[in-house]
């Protein structure tokens, strides 16, 4: 940790703050007359107040004796650069001229420079000078370095996630066009399977076979209607809402759906603004969330359903690639479940990935609340840690007509 020149409380600005440590008064009295006029100055006569000082003030330099009377200046400066604050301080050493042991050590430490004296006060300032300014510098780089980082660390997230928007879309257009070609197929199957139970003159055992066929074609007709929704072909009919309204609507089949051994709530927002979206897919969309949160908590826990407003502006979306600034309404859920690792939340939208066992789900759930909410111009975020339970924010656009304007505008079936 560095203190940037001058920016002190005790040091006027643009006068960086020395520190002279020396015994010999005459010594000191000689530095502080050459140095005055441009650095702010403390002192310090020992070994301990200069490490006292140097903790207090975080003096931009340092002009260390050799021979103290307490601790010796080659211990205070293993001492400085041993704690995280003080190490990046410069020192200068000053020492006699018989003092090569006391030299030798200085320089095998690392010392920024050192002075023989008695000090020529011309080399004096010239060395200051330049040690100040090879710091200056040396913070610039490193401050260049931080934001460097950080810009990279930046770049490189946001490049994953792009690289994460990229698949899921190849892997969309992938899926919508076997879904489509296979749904044409079961249709025929399917119809095919009922023109058969029609029939009266079918054998009872061909009929329990036939209505088996029936059964197992109509379960791959919805698993490829939640691939056709992840793909966002799936056909909609999309009505101006107030989500709060349809959350309270699906209240009791959600409780049920749930269970008696999860708490269950649900927190509307007032004056909620409207959302334009089918809603056969909100329901769907609650449906797959909410199971997905029961069955996220192993004994007894709670699922919260929660609505707000919120405006998403330019800097946000910097975080947030699949968003556009705008205004939008968030439908979220949230349970007290085991959570995710960040390995399996990067992968949570991606079709057939799941992190349950063999047989409990098709994996398509959270695919298709992806598709679904995609289809309706909105974006969807997970977060979670494991053992903390997880959170799914969807947001939806906001709609400028109202959900009453809507149903005024909508045609009226004629009467017969």
């Amino acid at each position: 940790m560095t203190t940037p020149l001058g920016d002190r409380p005790d040091s006027p600005p643009g006068r960086p703050l020395l520190l002279i440590v020396d015994d010999e008064p005459i010594n000191v009295q000689l530095m502080v007359m050459a140095l005055k006029d441009q650095y702010a100055l403390l002192t310090a006569r020992n070994g301990t107040d200069a490490l006292r000082l140097m903790k207090e003030h975080l003096p931009d330099l340092v002009l260390l004796d050799v021979v103290l009377p307490d601790i010796d200046g080659l211990e205070v400066f293993r001492r400085a650069r041993a704690d995280a604050t003080l190490a990046s301080i410069p020192v200068i050493f000053v020492t006699v001229v018989t003092a090569t042991k006391g030299q030798t050590a200085a320089l095998q430490l690392s010392a920024a420079d050192y002075l023989i004296k008695p000090v020529n006060l011309v080399h004096l300032r010239l060395r200051v000078r330049n040690q100040l300014e090879l710091r200056r510098q040396r913070d610039e780089i490193g401050a260049m370095n931080r934001v460097l980082a950080s810009r990279n660390a930046e770049f490189e997230r946001l490049h994953a996630l792009l690289r994460q928007a990229e698949k899921l879309e190849s892997v969309g257009r992938l899926a919508g066009g076997v879904a489509h070609d296979y749904n044409n197929t079961l249709a025929v199957i399917i119809g095919r399977v009922e023109l058969g139970l029609l029939r009266t003159d079918v054998p009872a055992e061909l009929r329990e076979d036939l209505m088996a066929v029936h059964k197992a074609a109509t379960h791959s007709a919805e698993i490829t209607q939640q691939l056709l929704t992840f793909a966002r072909k799936q056909f909609i009919q999309p009505k101006t809402l107030d989500l709060n309204a349809t959350v309270e609507h699906s209240l009791k089949m959600l409780q049920r759906l749930i269970g008696e051994r999860v708490q269950f709530a649900v927190h509307p927002a007032a004056d909620l603004w409207p959302v334009r979206m089918d809603p056969t897919q909100v329901e769907q969309m609650l449906t797959t969330l909410c199971l997905n949160a029961r069955d996220a908590i192993t004994s007894t826990g709670t699922v919260v359903v929660t609505t707000a407003n919120r405006v998403i502006d330019a800097r946000q979306c910097e975080t947030l690639p699949e968003a556009t600034p705008g205004a939008y309404v968030q439908l979220s859920v949230t349970d007290s479940g085991r959570g995710m690792s960040p390995g399996a939340l990067s992968h949570v939208f991606e079709p057939f990935f799941t992190t349950k066992g063999v047989g409990e789900g098709s994996s398509l759930g959270l695919a298709s609340v992806h598709g679904a909410v995609r289809q309706n111009g909105g974006f969807i975020v997970a977060s979670s840690a494991e053992g903390a339970g997880a959170t799914f924010d969807i947001y939806l656009p906001r709609s400028q007509e109202s959900a009453a304007e809507s149903r005024m505008s909508e045609p009226v079936a004629p009467t017969r």
